[in-house]
């Protein structure tokens, strides 16, 4: 039975009209210069007449009261998000350093990514898998602000907080005091918090786990105590319950840096630097109770793990679990390869190492740069981010580390870094930081699973890097344990505010609402509907787009407008308002920058609306995001 309805669009077409007449009053010379609009290059259908069709629509007799609705989702794709879905990124910052450097995903799906904003504050926020952020959130531990943090931060989740590890400096005093937090990931409130402190001025917390009694081991260093590294072990109330200390004996530097608990077990690595200047990796496992099981001291004739740039400067990645039972990590090495590479380790419960592999390229410019850069995606394949001169890079690795799946360099500036990597089945997600013109701003990103990427933030190319077997030779030093004798520290204020990011890249932000809503609408038959638009064109105004607006429907697909303009800010404005026959319509707003008159999206909002009888439900309510995929690549011609 063919339905009713659809030419009533004509009443709404008036003001559209009107619409697109003021946005060509703001183009001013634009009118002259609108080409002929395609919807695809190959199919040369003009818009005038593409989509205006209708097809056989079966009757739907069969209305329900409780139909489930949980598969109507909205991509957010103002961000910079590819059309297939797949990818996104963007850059967001303040004024000064910006960065984020680690991301870890909640059980609600949504990601929680932690760093810092403006030079010195700690900064958490919180999106979902379509990069939209849902909070953002800066922390103060004094009412000056004097408190910085400016040791590595780790994060882990526990339930519905995030606990964070890290150390905090005072610029008035120069002392600084290792860190453990208690945040609410629904909101972003700080809830809880400890100060550390030692006999020795910096102390700080690099790293931490979940203990099986629902408490925390904390991990961390004292900068003056270069003897030794700590272990705190810390109940559900962020309380100490024991500490221990473990040297490796006079004239020697450890910096412990990440832990990993399995079966009530504990797993260290670390670097050491003799008397000789030669840095040393360092494993170690430890008991239930934080004592020594055994420990292995491996490396080179030259820096391994740790002494890679000036100074004490070392990396090594966070340690992982993996799938075969193992456990893994990332350092850099000055030994092996051509001048600075990557070792890849893999070492069993008993400290077995088995089979490493050094990463290495022609260049002097392989390493890493932060410890939360090593996963292994649920196909077992392996994903790491590195740093090619001033690019970064992601790369893919098999399961069996034999070969690289493929290596991707990505520039979003003049200086581009990746300090946390995380994938899951529908493709990668990164964060780090973006640098241009010496301010440093927040990169979030999520690539495909092929490792592309389309935004207009990102540049990508091929990386080079090479894979192979090395050998690795341990060395016999001892270890001594003892006591920290570390005292808990109180008495500063917490001051949780809105972090107030600005988008940076992408540039152009497009918005199509419902009745004023992003959400899917639900309404009745007689319920007038009001669609609206805006447009942020960010530091892109002046410059030439195609703008094109679409209905999809189960009846068709409808050309709402076509045209090419200038961007300028648009604020909220009303396209058309009336109401809808029985079914399903998505509203879709989007953006072509290069300005040829042939349908593409570099940018695209959407917002659905499901018009029904009141008190139901239709049946088969299908999923818009597929429905999108799938009518953008009909009308690209892909």
């Amino acid at each position: 039975m063919r339905r009713r309805g659809l030419g009533s669009l004509a009443m709404g077409y008036k003001k559209l009209a009107l619409l697109i007449l003021s946005v060509f009053l703001v183009c001013l010379t634009g009118v002259a210069a609108i080409a002929p609009i395609s919807w695809a290059g190959d199919k040369g259908h003009p818009m005038a007449t593409y989509g205006l069709h209708r097809h056989e629509m079966e009757e739907r007799n069969g209305l329900k009261t409780d139909a489930s609705v949980d598969n109507i989702r909205r991509i957010f794709s103002a961000s910079g998000q590819a059309m297939d879905g797949e990818s996104f990124a963007y850059i967001v910052g303040k004024p000064g350093y910006d960065d984020l450097d680690n991301i870890v995903k909640g059980q609600d799906g949504n990601f929680i990514a932690i760093g810092y904003t403006n030079d010195e504050f700690p900064l958490m926020l919180k999106f979902n898998p379509e990069g939209q952020i849902i909070w953002q959130k800066a922390y103060r531990f004094d009412p000056q602000g004097n408190w910085s943090w400016l040791c590595s931060i780790r994060l882990v989740l526990s339930g519905d907080s995030a606990i964070v590890f890290g150390g905090y400096d005072s610029t008035s005093d120069y002392y600084q005091d290792a860190f453990v937090g208690k945040i609410n990931i629904d909101a972003g409130n700080m809830e809880d918090y400890r100060f550390y402190d030692t006999d020795y001025n910096h102390n700080w917390f690099s790293d931490g786990v979940i203990t099986a009694d629902g408490g925390f081991i904390a991990i961390g260093k004292g900068c003056d105590d270069q003897d030794s590294f700590h272990i705190v072990k810390l109940d559900s109330n962020l309380d100490k319950v024991w500490e221990k200390s473990f040297s490796f004996g006079p004239n020697f530097y450890n910096v412990a840096v990440p832990i990993i608990s399995d079966e009530g077990y504990y797993y260290v690595v670390g670097y050491t630097i003799s008397s000789i200047g030669d840095a040393d990796i360092v494993i170690m496992k430890l008991d239930p109770s934080g004592n020594e099981v055994w420990h292995k001291v491996i490396g080179g004739p030259g820096n391994d793990g740790g002494k890679l740039e000036e100074g004490y400067y070392g990396w090594i990645s966070k340690l992982i679990k993996t799938q075969d039972g193992n456990y893994a990590f990332l350092a850099g090495t000055e030994s092996f390869g051509t001048d600075r590479g990557v070792l890849f380790i893999k070492f069993d419960s008993d400290g077995n190492i088995t089979a490493p592999k050094l990463i290495d390229s022609p260049k002097r410019e392989t390493i890493g740069d932060a410890n939360n850069n090593l996963a292994q995606a649920s196909d077992g394949t392996f994903v790491l981010g590195l740093r090619s001169g001033d690019d970064g890079v992601i790369m893919k690795i098999s399961s069996d580390l034999s070969n690289i799946v493929w290596q991707k360099r990505y520039s979003a500036g003049e200086y581009t870094r990746f300090y946390g990597v995380l994938p899951d089945d529908s493709g990668i997600y990164a964060v780090g930081r973006a640098e241009s013109s010496g301010d440093s701003n927040a990169l979030i990103m999520k690539v495909n699973l092929n490792g592309d990427v389309s935004s207009p933030c990102i540049d990508v190319t091929d990386a080079n890097f090479t894979i192979s077997d090395v050998t690795i030779p341990e060395k016999p030093f001892s270890c001594n344990q003892g006591t920290v004798n570390t005292q808990e520290v109180t008495g500063r204020i917490v001051t949780t505010e809105d972090a107030d990011l600005v988008r940076i890249c992408p540039a152009i932000l497009p918005d199509i609402k419902a009745n004023g809503s992003d959400d899917p609408l639900f309404v009745t038959l007689s319920e007038s509907v009001d669609i609206s638009i805006s447009l942020d064109p960010g530091d892109m105004a002046g410059e030439w787009a195609d703008w094109w607006g679409i209905l999809l429907s189960p009846y068709g697909t409808f050309p709402l407008f076509g045209f090419q303009c200038p961007l300028f800010e648009l604020p909220d404005t009303s396209l058309f308002s009336r109401s809808w026959p029985m079914g399903w319509y998505i509203f879709l707003f989007g953006l072509d920058d290069v300005p040829d008159g042939v349908f593409d999206l570099d940018w695209y909002d959407y917002v659905v609306v499901v018009s029904q009888p009141a008190g139901t439900h239709l049946e088969n309510i299908p999923n818009f995001d597929d429905i999108v995929k799938e009518k953008m690549g009909d009308l690209i011609g892909e």
